[in-house]
């Protein structure tokens, strides 16, 4: 029975039961007995109505179960997809069968346990309602009751816009069992269900649509459907496009142009894109066609806008055309580059900065940039803009190239912080301040401000003192200081220095006490008593012994005439009761007179008498002064056993002309062992050509001394390239030329003048004339040696009655090297007095004394310097305007053939007729030989230039002043001021006046009230 059942196949249509060799009626499956032979066995069947897909049944799908009444109940073995469709039971004695085919379609579907007790109601239902001990069989069929998956779509998908009007529908299901029959697709909820296909294609409208599928399997069974929302809708760069063709588009989204019915991003050439969406040939005002943005018409362009375009030319451009400017801030073409920032350069671009090089010019118009601003405006690198305030640090520098802001200034001009400006002159209530730089409000240290110029300085101009406590230079010093006029520099101090005195009245340092007041050596003041020894009045000093006048013991005073009763005694300066032995008595004088008598040689001693007769009669109060100083100078220093100053205490003048050993212009001075090829100079010329014979300057031979030697240094300071360029390329004329050089003058601006030398020109001047001494590039090296060792100490001295030096310009691309030097328009003193004597211009005594004041005060400058002339004479001073006296270094206007200097021989040549004897003898220089010499210029002064000693022969020179023979006493010359020559000749240098002596009697004895006219320019 189990083998049959086994093999049952049992389909809706064919209805066959196949029981072994056994087969049923296939007419209906109301009949359901089968018989046939076999005895006690007999099968019954119930047939059910199964799926119409066919189902093929293996024995696994059998469950079979022997048992009785109340057995256990079958299940299939997989209960999660089969259910029991089937059921047979048999009895194994006979057949019984359950005429009501509903109780096999108890069966149908039910779950998957098989109860026992519907397995005893079917198996016994006619037979034995009991049902005791029968046995039956009982065979279930287990099939598949499962749906189909829930189809998954893969076309299209979840709101998907789709782009086109054709839609591929792509999905699929699976069924493990009985297998997919077929799918069921619906469109929008309300549609019908109709049998689709996958990967069928429709063509849809525009719009958004619902769509939903669903699988059937073999067994009849549905699947769960799949639903999505998608779209049909225009190509993304249209916005709009027909419904039935997407392709055609209607209007553009943004960033594209519709071009015919496509939408493009780049316009087809020549079209531009318009702001409407639409390609055209042109674009509309305010608009231009831009290559570099898709062909689009555009606001601002991505290179820049042409300017006043056309229609049809309104197109961005790459570059400008000229007179154009790319401005790359607005992308326009512009005709000046927009304010603050921007200016035009050569390329017609707008920039800032402007390139290296040049500078953003907001003076020009159109704006551009400048390899040199002007109009008082200045590069600043920084910004690169020209600027007429420099930012703070930097200063307007117009002498740079080009006039630029720079933190320093270009030498000669300094910097002002109030214009930031570098200026020639610093404005007033500043003053130039050379260690800095700058126009300072105070000074740096050691300097003081001198407000004539303006300048910070070491030492003051003229008469005005170095006042530390204000640093200032002042007229007069405050309490507790005095003028010291001695000091270096001259300067307010608590003490006077040099045998001067301090004097209340007055707050200077004297050398002689105003009447009424007496030099107390104790106190070293000026005092209304003496507070030791004598009150000399005729030198107002407290004195121990009288040297002018006499000691008066019961006045305790020095008198020039002793009182009645008493005589004065010379030997000791001093009033007695009775004449000694050997003097007689005069009561007439009230004198011991010791009987001699004589006069002074050639002029010599009865000078001084004169001069002392002058006084007495009153005729000029200077002349006491004047003896006055010379005799305490005597006193103090002594007269016969000093030791002369030597050479070492000072420095000389270093211009080979002054050089006794070296210099060519001069007669041998012994054997020496070198000859010096440095030109020397006259009328800022160098030597030509010697002459043999020389009435002022003599060879002194057999002198057994020779100069000690110097170290040069070649450090020269070079203080402005700029002004050996303008020297050297400007108009100039030769004023000389000699062996190794020449001299010339030239025009100079003022800017190129160092601050401290401007006051030497005419106020607000541009252009100055200066002399420029050169020294030519193959000069030997002695030359060399002397002009360097020249401009060294030259260009440290500055004073009003000096010429002076503006510059030393070194050597250098062929240019060589120079003595700039202040040009003074009159020449030589000498020439001036001899011309003014042959054109009948008559001198005034002040226009003589001015002259002689302003030498005295150019030496005293250099003796406070210690520096030595050496060869002190009227043809060495030069006249400037204003009867300016200025002491050269060399013969500024000198002529050509002067015979003083160009008389070079193989042996040099000495000015014996200046030099004072110890010179002559022992060749010693100092101070008082210069003093000596001075006496000498005075000489000439007062003779209107005459050759002193021209009749005595240059051998007799010496011996005549060993004698005691002194220049005779010109005509025209005061007796006072002929003292004061007689006492710049003593003999002894320590009995001489110093300069600062001559300066100070010669102010006193000046008039308050004269004229100096310009001498000069009337006779030039």
């Amino acid at each position: 029975m189990s083998d049959g059942l086994a093999n049952t196949n049992c389909l809706y249509n064919n209805k066959v039961c196949d029981l072994g060799q056994q087969s049923c009626s296939t007419s209906s499956c109301s009949t359901r007995h089968c018989g046939g032979s076999g005895g006690d066995e007999y099968s019954f069947i119930y047939l059910l109505c199964m799926p119409s897909a066919a189902v093929t049944l293996s024995s696994a799908d059998f469950v079979s179960k022997t048992g009785t009444s109340g057995a256990d109940s079958v299940a299939c073995p997989d209960t999660s997809n089969y259910k029991i469709k089937f059921g047979v039971a048999m009895h194994e004695t006979g057949f019984y069968y359950d005429q009501n085919p509903s109780n096999c379609l108890m069966l149908n579907n039910q779950a998957a346990t098989y109860n026992s007790d519907i397995l005893n109601h079917v198996a016994c239902d006619t037979y034995d309602d009991s049902c005791n001990n029968d046995q039956f069989f009982l065979h279930a069929i287990c099939v598949d009751v499962s749906a189909p998956s829930t189809p998954s779509i893969t076309s299209p998908t979840q709101n998907q816009i789709v782009r086109t009007n054709s839609v591929t529908w792509t999905f699929t299901a699976t069924d493990a069992q009985s297998g997919i029959d077929h799918y069921e697709c619906q469109f929008s909820s309300s549609g019908a269900w109709t049998t689709c296909t996958s990967n069928q294609v429709s063509t849809l409208d525009v719009g958004t649509y619902s769509f939903q599928v669903r699988a059937v399997n073999g067994a009849g069974l549905t699947s769960s459907s799949s639903a999505l929302t998608f779209s049909v809708a225009c190509p993304s760069e249209c916005a709009t496009c027909s419904p039935s063709d997407v392709n055609v588009c209607q209007s553009c989204a943004s960033g594209f142009y519709l071009s015919g019915t496509s939408c493009v991003s780049t316009c087809p050439e020549p079209n531009w894109g318009k702001p409407d969406g639409t390609c055209g040939d042109s674009c509309p005002a305010n608009k231009y066609g831009d290559i570099h943005q898709s062909r689009a018409c555009v606001s601002t362009c991505t290179n820049f806008a042409p300017a006043n375009a056309s229609p049809s030319t309104r197109v961005c451009v790459d570059q400008c055309p000229s007179p154009y400017y790319a401005d790359s801030s607005n992308h326009l073409c512009v005709e000046s580059c927009p304010a603050p920032n921007y200016f035009g350069d050569a390329s017609r671009n707008c920039v800032t900065p402007c390139p290296d090089g040049t500078y953003g010019n907001p003076l020009s118009s159109p704006r551009v940039c400048v390899s040199a601003c002007t109009g008082g405006y200045y590069a600043e690198p920084i910004s690169k803009v020209c600027v007429q305030t420099c930012p703070a640090g930097t200063y307007g520098d117009g002498l740079r190239t080009p006039p630029s802001c720079s933190a320093s200034c270009t030498s000669g001009t300094l910097k002002d912080d109030s214009t930031r400006q570098c200026v020639a002159n610093c404005p007033a209530n500043s003053w130039a301040d050379s260690p800095t730089g700058s126009c300072a409000s105070s000074c740096s240290s050691g300097l003081v401000k001198q407000n004539s110029t303006w300048t910070c300085v070491t030492a003051c101009d003229g008469s005005l003192f170095a006042d530390s406590s204000s640093g200032s230079c002042v007229v007069s010093c405050l309490s507790p200081t005095y003028a010291n006029s001695l000091a270096t520099p001259p300067s307010c101090s608590a003490s006077c220095t040099g045998g001067r005195f301090k004097d209340d009245n007055t707050r200077q340092c004297v050398a002689n006490c105003p009447a009424n007041s007496w030099a107390d050596p104790s106190t070293s003041s000026c005092a209304s008593t003496c507070s030791v020894g004598l009150a000399h009045n005729a030198t107002w000093s407290c004195v121990n012994t009288c040297t002018v006048g006499y000691a008066d013991n019961s006045t305790q005073s020095c008198v020039t005439r002793c009182p009645s009763g008493t005589f004065a005694l010379k030997p000791s300066h001093s009033c007695v009761a009775a004449c000694p032995s050997g003097y007689n008595a005069s009561n007439s004088t009230s004198s011991c007179d010791d009987g001699s008598s004589g006069a002074q040689s050639n002029g010599g001693s009865s000078r001084v008498a004169a001069a002392a007769g002058a006084a007495a009669a009153g005729v000029v109060v200077l002349i006491a002064i004047v003896v006055a100083v010379v005799l305490l100078r005597r006193r103090k220093q002594g007269r016969s056993n000093h030791k002369m100053e030597s050479t070492s205490a000072s420095i000389e003048m270093t211009n080979p002309n002054f050089a006794l050993s070296h210099d060519p212009v001069y007669d041998v001075a012994g054997q020496t062992k070198q000859k010096s090829s440095y030109p020397a100079s006259a009328d800022y010329a160098l030597p030509l050509k010697p002459n043999p014979s020389d009435p002022e300057y003599a060879a002194v031979g057999g002198l057994p001394y020779s100069t000690p030697s110097i170290e040069y240094s070649l450090a020269v300071v070079s203080t402005s390239a700029m002004l050996s360029s303008q020297i050297a390329t400007g108009e100039r004329k030769l004023l000389g030329r000699g062996a190794f050089g020449e001299v010339f003058s030239a025009n100079v601006s003022i800017a190129l003048i160092a601050p401290q030398h401007r006051h030497l020109f005419a106020p607000g001047a541009q252009t100055v004339d200066v002399a420029v001494k050169t020294l030519q590039l193959d000069a030997n090296v002695r030359a060399e040696q002397d002009f360097v060792h020249e401009a060294e100490l030259l260009r440290r001295l500055n004073h009003t009655n000096i010429v002076n030096v503006l510059a030393v310009l070194p050597a250098g691309r062929g240019q060589p090297q120079m003595l700039v030097l202040e040009y003074v328009p009159y020449g030589d003193l000498r020439n001036l007095l001899r011309k003014s004597a042959k054109s009948g211009v008559v001198w005034s005594l002040d226009e003589y004394v001015h002259v002689a004041t302003g030498v005295a005060e150019g030496m005293a400058y250099l003796e406070q310097s210690r520096v030595l002339h050496r060869d002190l004479a009227a043809r060495n001073i030069l006249v400037g305007e204003h009867l300016v006296a200025k002491i050269a270094d060399f013969g500024l206007s000198r002529e050509l053939n002067d015979k003083d200097y160009y008389k070079l021989q193989s042996k040099q040549k000495l000015p014996i007729r200046w030099m004072a004897p110890e010179t002559l003898n022992y060749r010693k220089f100092s101070s008082q030989s210069d003093v000596f010499s001075y006496g000498v210029v005075l000489w000439e002064l007062f003779t209107m230039g005459q050759v002193p000693w021209a009749k005595v022969e240059r051998e007799q020179y010496l011996v005549g002043l060993e004698r005691g023979d002194r220049l005779p006493h010109p005509r025209d010359c005061p007796a006072q001021l002929y003292s004061l020559m007689l006492t710049t000749w003593e003999w002894e240098p320590s009995a001489r006046p110093s300069f600062a002596d001559c300066v100070l009697l010669l102010q006193q004895g000046r008039s308050p009230r004269g004229t100096v006219r310009d001498l000069g320019a009337l006779v030039h």
